[in-house]
């Protein structure tokens, strides 16, 4: 039932995306560099989108009857 979310390619590249942006952002706010601001916003953007796509995805393959 998930392998359709898990094979989009779109998809995962998000969240990795997501997940990416997050180290650097822990990273350069460790460092006291100010960019890690711009990365929690990349972070949020780029998971919410995934979650966005994942969603439609899930329930085009369900017929919609997933609530």
């Amino acid at each position: 039932m998930n392998w359709p979310v898990l094979k989009d390619v779109k998809i995962m590249t998000g969240f990795i995306v997501a997940i990416l942006a997050g180290v650097f952002a822990f990273l350069t706010a460790l460092y006291d560099i100010q960019y890690w601001v711009v990365f929690i916003v990349i972070s949020f953007v780029s998971m919410f989108l995934s979650v966005y796509r994942a969603d439609q995805v899930y329930k085009q393959n369900a017929g919609g009857s997933g609530d």
